[in-house]
């Protein structure tokens, strides 16, 4: 059990050494522009569909308009938030499966992410895709951590797991 969060530390290490090395070493991409100039919209207090056009959800905008509060409004500022977004997402992924199967299959899964360079690469670039990847992750969590509790707060994570959806 031990051995098990022993990798896990090491897994996590390089997860966090792999993102870091993508949010510093990608090259821009045209969405993470466009994304960042509709936050930086919104957080003017421009609303998405009327004062200004875009193609996606409205949450994207006014999402990274909080975080560009937090982390800045340039370029980097935004791909440390969605990284930030990547490392909760993997968490929650790490823990639901401890959670339900115990830590060998959840080092396992945290193996296969952290060795796949594609996913993280996508994941820290300032798109959608961290952000959605969160919602579903954090809503997995939820149903995980309510799996195995009773009663009132049974139902309250299996709303929570609604509720993120």
């Amino acid at each position: 059990m031990t051995r098990a969060y022993a990798l896990s530390g090491m897994l996590f290490g390089a997860l966090l050494a792999q993102i870091a090395w993508w949010v510093w070493v990608l090259p821009p991409n045209h969405d993470e522009g466009w994304i960042l100039h509709a936050a930086f919209l919104s957080g003017e207090g421009l609303v998405p569909y009327v004062d200004y056009g875009f193609s996606q959800g409205p949450a994207v905008p006014g999402i990274y308009a909080v975080l560009q509060g937090v982390f800045g409004p340039g370029l980097l500022g935004g791909r440390v938030a969605t990284a930030l977004m990547c490392f909760v997402m993997v968490v929650c992924i790490f823990d639901s499966v401890r959670r339900l199967s115990g830590p060998r299959p959840a080092c396992l899964v945290l193996a296969l992410l952290v060795c796949d360079p594609y996913l993280l690469a996508q994941f820290c670039q300032v798109k959608t895709y961290s952000l959605a990847a969160l919602g579903l992750s954090s809503a997995i969590w939820c149903w995980a951590f309510g799996e195995r509790q009773r009663g009132v707060r049974r139902t309250a994570m299996l709303i929570a797991a609604g509720g993120v959806l």
